[in-house]
């Protein structure tokens, strides 16, 4: 069987990372071949304001993605492809590429991006099932009402800055949109 495997890895190697190699090997020393798309998160070090500017809109969808990965699966023609994670290099649109050329999709999830701005459905130390029962502007909106809160600690992350001193009033309109 060949098989296609994409996967985008953050910037700091991780449980994703280990799985999508393994599984390659695997495959391999079964007999099967392996073509993979690979993209990583530190490519972004490389890139000027504006092309970052740019990838909030690639991370939805990025046309680049889905011109290769629609290219690739048309001069190789796999029986499979299997897509690990496609954030942020990647992005979902190499979905739409194995549907136009027909090509079947397994998706491996390794955490709840797809489902949590948080990525993990735990909030407030317990399990919380908000964004899908809800929507994930309840999620995002909790998020930002975070970064902002000001509880008199020293704090390390992006709510130390004055540019995030309003987005817990942005979280509260969200909350109620």
């Amino acid at each position: 069987m060949k098989l296609l495997i994409v996967h985008n890895s953050y910037q700091q190697p991780g449980g994703e990372d280990v799985a999508f190699a393994q599984e390659c090997q695997l495959l391999k020393s079964h007999g099967h071949k392996v073509l993979t798309y690979q993209r990583s998160n530190r490519e972004i070090e490389a890139m000027t304001r504006l092309e970052r500017l740019a990838l909030t809109k690639n991370i939805v969808w990025g046309e680049n993605s889905r011109r290769y990965i629609r290219e690739l699966l048309r001069s190789e023609r796999p029986d499979l492809v299997h897509v690990h994670n496609t954030f942020m290099m990647v992005s979902p649109s190499v979905y739409q590429a194995c549907q136009e050329m027909r090509v079947p999709v397994i998706q491996t999830l390794h955490n709840f991006r797809l489902l949590c701005p948080a990525f993990s459905l735990f909030r407030d130390g317990h399990v919380c099932e908000e964004c899908p029962t809800s929507g994930l502007a309840f999620c995002e909106a909790w998020l930002l009402s975070q970064l902002a809160r000001d509880d008199g600690e020293r704090r390390t992350d992006a709510s130390s800055s004055p540019r995030v001193a309003d987005l817990e009033q942005l979280g509260r309109h969200l909350c109620r949109a």
